[in-house]
């Protein structure tokens, strides 16, 4: 064959695949009746904070599974049993069945008697219900020929739903449970903690993305402490119980660790002993990694940080001195640091602000001893904010306590340590350089 003849040969055998393909591509797509095979509209139009409870209907398989919203935010199952639901497994559940694509079926089964469709009865159903008490019910019958969808009606109009929803409504009712037993834990704001009932109260406090100790001892916590705690609070259940707790066992483990979680408008109750949780609003016993809560057996010498705070030279964007009657601020630019509403020639203050910064960021807890009861001669504020807020930064108090030996702590701690050489100077030159601030 003639190079020719051979290239015209070739051509027509590609143009016979590319129309052969062409007709099946059709007649895939005929067959659910979808000649784009794009998807149509999502299948609720409900907002997702308008959702407040979701019952699931397999009536060949295990019965009903129902889910109720709390006003909290909290999802929990009531049936067929109950406790409180993965907030994770929710999202997504909540997501796809508002979400979900659907896709036409063939018009001639769009008449057709729902029995012969499957949808009298429903092979499955979900019943959506708003916040408002209206009921919207999505009912699911026979598999298409492609054995993937499966057709369904939702008020009279029918369609087709994907694997992607089926996979998830067949889940058996163990998997939606949460395996968490500190909900919100990033949410949480406070920790108080005994060890029995009539153990000493302990107390540790969330400020910003950093926790410390209250009482009985203050601090920034160190970094063994902090990364146990953190373990304890996305601690796990080893497995989930189904027979509901005892009245002996619930005295029994009340007798242990007990721990208040509060969070920004409430708080609730979590109880440990013995590799076993028992959480306020769920009543079953759940067995735990022990190792989990260690954080609770941790030394006073471990608890804490050496460092005295947190903040980094560079977090630092304002400084306020509070000396007698002098209240200077200073803030940071590109230039450097200057005093807040000082005129041309005032004096340069950068480096000594700089020195201030890195020797407070810098401080120890060395030679620590108890905070004086008398009230302190100075106080120094160093904010992440524009202005000098305690809240964004820190609040640093000095004392006078013999000839020249200073001490210094922070002002919600209750031990303080020597103050660095030089260093109730360096205040004493700031407040009188700089500009006094409005009172």
């Amino acid at each position: 064959m003639n190079p020719r003849r051979l290239f015209f040969f070739v051509l027509l055998l590609a143009l016979s695949a590319w129309g052969l393909k062409g007709v099946l591509l059709k007649s895939d797509a005929q067959l659910n009746g979808n000649t784009e095979s794009i998807p149509q509209d999502s299948l609720f139009a409900i907002p997702s904070d308008s959702v407040a409870q979701i019952a699931i209907h397999l009536p060949f398989q295990r019965g009903l599974l129902q889910l109720s919203k709390e006003p909290d935010g909290r999802w929990l199952l009531t049936e067929p049993i109950q406790d409180l639901a993965d907030s994770s497994s929710m999202r997504v559940l909540s997501d796809t069945l508002l979400k979900a694509r659907t896709y036409p079926i063939r018009k001639e089964w769009e008449n057709r008697p729902l029995k012969e469709m499957g949808l009298e009865p429903p092979q499955m159903s979900v019943d959506v219900f708003d916040v408002h008490g209206n009921k919207h019910s999505l009912l699911m019958g026979a598999m298409d020929s492609t054995g993937e969808r499966r057709i369904a009606s939702y008020n009279g109009k029918r369609f087709l739903v994907g694997p992607a929803l089926l996979g998830l409504l067949s889940r058996p009712p163990m998997s939606w449970r949460s395996s968490l037993l500190f909900f919100g834990a990033s949410a949480l704001r406070k920790l108080e903690f005994q060890a029995s009932p009539e153990g000493e109260r302990r107390t540790f406090e969330k400020r910003g993305p950093l926790w410390y100790s209250q009482h009985p001892v203050s601090g920034l916590l160190s970094n063994q402490a902090a990364g146990a705690l953190t373990r304890m609070l996305g601690s796990r259940a080893l497995e989930f119980p189904e027979d509901y707790i005892t009245e002996e066992q619930v005295n029994w483990i009340q007798e242990g660790q007990r721990w208040t979680l509060h969070h920004a408008n409430q708080k609730s109750m979590l109880y440990y002993r013995g590799g076993l949780v028992l959480v306020e609003g769920r009543p079953y016993l759940f067995p735990v990694a022990a190792k989990d809560f260690m954080f609770a057996f941790l030394k006073e010498s471990i608890l804490l940080s050496q460092r005295m705070t947190a903040l980094s030279p560079e977090e630092v964007i304002s400084a306020e001195i509070r000396l007698g009657a002098k209240r200077p601020q200073f803030r940071r630019r590109s230039s450097g640091w200057s005093p807040v509403g000082a005129k041309e020639g005032a004096p340069n203050v950068n480096l000594q602000l700089e020195r201030l910064v890195e020797e407070v960021c810098s401080l120890e807890r060395l030679k620590a001893m108890p905070r004086p009861e008398s009230t302190p001669i100075a106080s120094l504020v160093l904010s992440k904010s524009q202005t000098p807020l305690v809240r964004s930064g820190l609040q640093l108090d000095l004392w006078l306590i013999s000839g020249e030996q200073w001490i210094l702590g922070m002002a919600d701690e209750d031990q303080v340590v020597p103050a660095p050489q030089g260093f109730p100077k360096l205040i004493q030159e700031l407040a009188l350089q700089g500009k006094d601030s409005p009172r």
